[in-house]
């Protein structure tokens, strides 16, 4: 990428990067429009809300969006929300090719109610999705040192209880956890693989 240029002689990495940071200026257009009040607080907070959108965005696509290398990372948080969220859940996510073989292991915590769910499409801001399958407290198989192992695939579940058919249209692995009192609640883990991924890359 870096040695490469737009046709005029910029490097092409130069070139994307102007073209988000004008980018920008389009996006806080909307803080203008006459459904958003002009106020300095209600402006304020739009533009907070725009650069944590702004760094959600780089954080999916850049650290979270290799899906030769899938990892869970956390939906909402105190700084990060979206339509939907419940504060009596907790939110875990992870982008997947749907053709490709995946192992999720972890343990199951104490919420009294879980999802482990496939789902189409993308997440974000007028993104559509739909949940292909899933797994809930009511099925998941657990051993008796409290860890699960769950077989995302296309073929068969294997040796594995728990399993969740995927293909090509399947896009992000979404866990959700309810408890009403987190505060004597022990939270799950989550990891995910994918079984068929090539040797990890050098360091950069």
């Amino acid at each position: 990428m870096a040695g490469t240029d737009d046709g005029n002689g910029t490097p092409a990495a130069d070139a994307a990067w102007a073209a988000f940071c004008d980018g920008l200026k389009e996006a806080g257009s909307i803080l203008r429009s006459d459904a958003i009040a002009d106020d300095e607080l209600s402006l304020a907070e739009g533009h907070r809300h725009l650069v944590r959108m702004i760094r959600v965005g780089f954080e999916v696509v850049s650290e979270y969006g290799e899906t030769a290398r899938p990892e869970f990372f956390p939906m909402a948080s105190r700084t990060v929300l979206s339509e939907g969220v419940t504060s009596d859940a907790r939110y875990m996510q992870a982008f997947i090719d749907g053709r490709a073989p995946h192992v999720i292991r972890g343990t199951r915590g104490t919420a009294p109610l879980i999802e482990i769910g496939v789902y189409t499409g993308r997440t974000g801001f007028h993104a559509t999705s739909d949940l292909q399958q899933c797994l809930t407290e009511a099925d998941l198989v657990i051993d008796d040192d409290g860890s699960f192992e769950v077989v995302l695939s296309e073929g068969t579940s294997g040796a594995s209880p728990n399993w969740i058919r995927t293909d090509a249209e399947s896009r992000y692995v979404f866990i959700r956890q309810y408890a009403h009192d987190w505060s004597a609640t022990v939270s799950g883990t989550f990891d995910i693989q994918r079984t068929d991924a090539p040797a990890p890359p050098g360091p950069l």
